[in-house]
């Protein structure tokens, strides 16, 4: 708490399991991974970090005490690839490192999708997407280029 780091680990050392059934409607994504999460308290937010055995990071979760985050809170993790702030009334700010093609999609829990962006050609640097949650809760921000798909969890308060 406040400097100090938590780390978690999860699966109690089982085999990854990949037999799964077909996704639901409302899957997203899923991947077999063994999890690390750090955890932090800096104040009255906490932030987690989930990260696979080779160090690659994924699934980030924001959760602040108050409304909306800037995106100079959050710059240090996340994947500099695709930075994204609380989807308050700044909007969503994402950073692209070049110029590409990119479609970002915003979906609910059920897998109902509730915002797309389509950028011809969005140029490097830092875009802010206007978009007003419809209800609080969480959702997920899917960001498509030519070279890859990034996937985060925005919590709306």
């Amino acid at each position: 708490v406040n400097g100090i780091h938590y780390f978690t680990a999860g699966g109690g050392g089982a085999p990854l399991h990949t037999q799964w059934y077909e996704p639901a409607p409302w899957t997203v994504y899923r991947e077999a991974v063994y999890q690390f999460m750090v955890v932090d308290v800096n104040g009255d937010t906490v932030i987690t970090c989930g990260v696979r055995a080779d160090g690659t990071g994924f699934d980030t979760t924001l959760i602040p005490r108050r409304q909306g985050i800037n995106s100079a809170d959050i710059a240090n993790y996340l994947q500099p690839e695709l930075q994204v702030s609380s989807p308050g009334a700044r909007g969503i700010r994402i950073n692209f490192v070049s110029v590409t093609p990119a479609t970002i999609a915003i979906y609910d829990l059920l897998g109902r999708k509730k915002a797309e962006f389509n950028y011809r050609s969005a140029p490097s640097g830092l875009h802010t997407i206007t978009w007003h949650a419809p209800a609080p809760g969480c959702y997920f921000l899917i960001l498509k280029t030519s070279n890859q798909t990034r996937y985060r969890r925005l919590t709306v308060f």
